[in-house]
């Protein structure tokens, strides 16, 4: 098979986008990070949203800000809501002013709320890197009661490698 790169230069655009959402959201990062210009531009806009957004996580700063320019307010407002909270914010940094306004306002209200608390940080800061995502579990759960409960949760690469015991009222333990 030839590399997604090959495909675009010679024109078969459809076939690299095929390749290219068959593959893990680390590997798709890694050739968005690799193509520039139109190729980039082109498999990024012929691929559904729901397809990049899980690569966004892995892009670098570049990649990260050359992907989301690309993608439409509706498809950014999606994405927002479903990517870790250091990537929205990384995400939202990059774009223009207008089209950052457009999208947090059309996000739900708690998210909303998060990202602009994340948002007042500077980038450069602690906070500008921090995330509200973590996971709490109560001091009275098993070692095999908790590890149910972050299979439940679904946990990915995203997730912290940490967890919290807290009380009844999230007080650290």
């Amino acid at each position: 098979a030839l590399p997604i790169y090959e495909l675009l230069a010679e024109g078969h655009l459809d076939r690299a986008v095929e390749v290219a959402s068959e593959l893990r959201a680390a590997d798709l990062a890694e050739v968005l990070d690799y193509l520039d210009g139109d190729p980039h531009e082109a498999l990024v806009r012929a691929m559904p949203a729901e397809v990049v957004a899980p690569a966004l996580e892995y892009l670098s700063s570049r990649g990260l800000e050359d992907t989301v320019t690309l993608l439409s307010p509706e498809e950014l407002t999606d994405t927002l809501s479903t990517v870790a909270d250091d990537v929205a914010t990384d995400m939202v940094q990059a774009l223009d002013d207008d089209v950052a306004t457009q999208v947090m306002e059309s996000l739900p209200e708690e998210r909303r709320l998060e990202l602009e608390n994340l948002l007042s940080y500077d980038e450069e800061t602690a906070g500008g890197h921090m995330t509200g995502q973590v996971i709490t579990v109560a001091l009275h759960l098993t070692a095999s009661d908790t590890i149910v409960y972050l299979r439940s949760l679904e946990a990915d690469a995203s997730r912290p490698f940490y967890l919290y015991v807290t009380d009844e009222e999230r007080h650290l333990l």
